[in-house]
């Protein structure tokens, strides 16, 4: 089984259900990235635009808002997180004007073999682009996918140990659970976390003028009205998404609960003003053709 067989199998199983399950944990999570990303990305009504890796659709419906005349299409391998998006799609269609919103196809690809149409301007994705297992073959799909002139934009996480919200809460199990080996480079959230192997990738796959700029800003894990609140909410974050919550869920069950109880109590020493807050740590990739 390949890579890209391997990660797509994942999110169509257990992964895609627990973010279907916490949509609106992780929309607000992401939050201040996704603004991050679309300020980079300067995305314009009436454009034609890819998305990589869509997923639960908070991005693709904020570029649908955007207004009419323009056509999203919206790729993800994750069958339950592309129904979930297309049903959240329907409900803002009838709350706005019927010419309000851009149309969006959803598509249910692999954006590595996917055939684009060719006409696109505007090519972005959020977290979406890091999991292919050939690289250079994925990002010359993609560059095909953009008319001459387009441009990309593409968030990415930076290495673990930099990303405090992955790398914080192995940490603080990791006398009970070691923690994994780091995996930068390879197909997975790290997958494109070194800058300047990814600006060659990219520029050796026909795309010009890449750049790299780090973007840091504190991502709410928890919030709550009372400190306990947001803790429980942050544990049910933490517990179903990221790389401890796979790490302690492959645990035998008394390391798993002893785990998930030093999480909690760590958890709980970062209530700040009702929220958990924990760093995030991302390149923004973007260029043109």
């Amino acid at each position: 089984m390949t890579a890209n067989e391997d990660m797509i199998l994942y999110w169509n199983d257990v992964a895609g259900s627990k973010w279907v399950a916490n949509q609106a944990r992780l929309d607000r999570l992401m939050a201040p990235l996704s603004a991050a990303l679309l300020d980079a990305a300067a995305p314009r009504a009436g454009e034609k635009i890819v998305e990589i890796g869509c997923g639960c659709g908070d991005v693709t419906l904020q570029l649908a808002a955007l207004g009419s005349g323009g056509r999203i299409t919206a790729v993800d391998v994750s069958r339950p997180m592309l129904a979930h998006a297309q049903a959240r799609h329907a409900a803002m269609e009838t709350s706005a004007a019927a010419g309000d919103l851009a149309s969006i196809d959803w598509v249910v690809a692999d954006a590595m073999n996917y055939a684009f149409p060719r006409d696109n301007s505007l090519l972005l994705s959020r977290f979406g682009v890091m999991f292919f297992d050939d690289k250079p073959r994925a990002f010359a799909n993609l560059r095909a996918a953009l008319a001459p002139g387009g441009r990309f934009a593409f968030i990415c996480w930076r290495p673990r140990a930099q990303c405090e919200w992955m790398q914080l809460p192995l940490d603080w199990v990791a006398s009970i659970l070691p923690p994994p080996e780091e995996t930068t480079g390879e197909p997975g959230p790290f997958g494109l976390a070194d800058d300047a192997e990814t600006v060659a990738l990219l520029t050796d796959a026909g795309f010009t003028d890449v750049s790299a700029d780090k973007v840091d800003c504190p991502l709410v894990m928890g919030e709550g009205a009372t400190p306990e609140a947001a803790v429980h909410d942050a544990m049910a974050l933490l517990g179903q998404t990221g790389p401890a919550a796979r790490h302690i869920a492959e645990a035998e069950p008394e390391p798993r609960r002893a785990a998930l109880d030093l999480m909690k109590a760590r958890l709980a020493e970062r209530v700040e003003d009702g929220r958990v807050l924990l760093e995030g740590a991302c390149w923004i990739y973007s260029g043109r053709v």
